[in-house]
């Protein structure tokens, strides 16, 4: 059984807190159509019980700093399907004659403004196959 569910969530405070919520709750199995908004302090998604429970969801945006509180939860008869399947955190594997063992890459980023941007960008990397560190 999948459920719609609305949040109301605490502490977001920019585009960057959302990013940090939707990338937290993407990791977890059965959540999909996840919208944060954190002007509005509020978001919704649907959660496939068979994979994943309600309290699951609060525990994940606890963890990423932030409070949490379910505001309804409403049965979905026919829930959409995903446009995409999910393939090692939602990247394309990289092929294995692409990856060098041990190399050390410097990148110059711009357009960073808080600590949550660092953040982001940290947790992206490290969902690629290759990479063993990123700060």
């Amino acid at each position: 059984m999948t459920k719609h569910l609305e949040l109301k969530i605490s502490g977001m405070h920019c585009a960057s807190c959302e990013k940090i919520i939707s990338m937290e709750l993407s990791d977890l199995t059965g959540v999909s159509n996840i919208k944060i908004n954190w002007s509005a302090g509020a978001g919704e998604l649907d959660l496939d019980l068979e994979k994943n429970q309600e309290p699951d969801i609060i525990e994940t945006i606890k963890k990423a700093g932030y409070g949490a509180e379910i505001v309804s939860s409403t049965p979905l008869i026919n829930p959409p399907k995903p446009p995409f399947e999910r393939v090692a955190g939602g990247l394309i594997p990289l092929e294995a004659e692409q990856v060098s063992a041990n190399k050390r890459i410097s990148l110059s980023l711009s357009g960073m403004h808080c600590a949550s941007c660092a953040t982001i960008i940290e947790r992206s990397l490290k969902k690629v196959p290759a990479v063993k560190e990123a700060n």
